[in-house]
């Protein structure tokens, strides 16, 4: 029998070679969504900066992180073969460095009447585009635009007029999309104080609270009530290693947890008491006891 190369391990072993070593012991821009309600986890946050352990990433992570950065890469040079004459490109994969923030910029657009546009670059999987608002860009993604803009001035480099979000399905699924960024230096400033302030705490900050849902009621039992994760916690690489989570294991199967029937909520499993009483007092603002 003839012996084949084990390309898997071949494979994973050259992806491992090719992790990001970044310096996660000092603030970068993308840390900034944990200012962000909704969109980052200042524990997360604290967690990274302090060195706390954290899981290995599993090969198809690395790979879909590698198609990525290739995608990002590629996209420079074939937008700037199709760009009109008035515009030129002034600077790729710039880094920037303060005090207080360091981050790389994908792209700086320099324009024929001297004003320049950052770019920024993010490819995602095709499902992603449903949550796209219609005119602006995410709310991480602002900030992380915002912040670049903020640094161009402050490292002394030609202030940028304005920034630009360009969004890329690597599944090839929704055409190519990009929204406007405006300067909001007030917003950084504020951003950037407000995750030195999650990093100076001798304690990491509370663990995210998981989301309370409930459906269609029924006769007999009542309105069904479901618990989720955040979806932070479903991709943090700290989760079950440096963090429980906001959730335990067990109840992270998306099932009923309880029924909310004549003024009180009945647990359909065991719950922790700081749990349950979250459910009680989300559900008083939504269901009449």
């Amino acid at each position: 029998m003839v012996k084949l190369p084990d390309l898997s391990k071949a494979l994973e072993a050259g992806l491992r070679a090719q992790e990001d070593n970044r310096d996660n012991s000092v603030l970068h821009v993308t840390d900034l969504s944990a200012t962000l309600p909704g969109e980052g986890c200042p524990r997360q946050l604290w967690l990274k900066i302090h060195g706390a352990k954290k899981k290995d990433l599993t090969p198809g992570q690395m790979l879909m992180f590698w198609h990525g950065k290739r995608i990002h890469e590629d996209l420079t040079p074939l937008i700037k073969a199709g760009l009109p004459e008035e515009w030129s490109i002034a600077a790729v994969e710039l880094q920037l460095k303060t005090d207080a923030i360091t981050g790389t910029l994908d792209v700086l657009f320099h324009a024929c009447d001297n004003g320049r546009i950052v770019g920024d670059f993010k490819s995602m999987r095709g499902n992603g585009f449903r949550h796209l608002d219609d005119n602006h860009a995410k709310p991480a993604h602002q900030l992380q635009v915002q912040t670049y803009m903020y640094l161009l001035d402050a490292c002394g480099y030609h202030p940028p007029v304005m920034g630009l979000v360009f969004y890329v399905d690597r599944e090839g699924q929704n055409a190519f999309q990009q929204r406007a960024v405006p300067r909001d230096d007030v917003k950084v400033k504020q951003a950037i104080e407000e995750a030195q302030d999650i990093i100076s705490q001798s304690e990491p900050p509370e663990i995210l609270l998981p989301e309370v849902k409930t459906s269609k009621a029924t006769k007999t039992k009542g309105v069904p009530v479901y618990i989720k994760q955040p979806w932070n916690c479903d991709y943090c690489d700290y989760c079950d290693v440096s963090c429980p989570g906001a959730l335990p294991a067990n109840l992270r199967d998306g099932k009923v947890v309880g029924h909310v029937l004549k003024g009180s909520f009945n647990p359909a499993k065991e719950l922790p008491e700081d749990i349950e009483q979250q459910i009680i007092s989300e559900l008083c603002e939504a269901i009449p006891f």
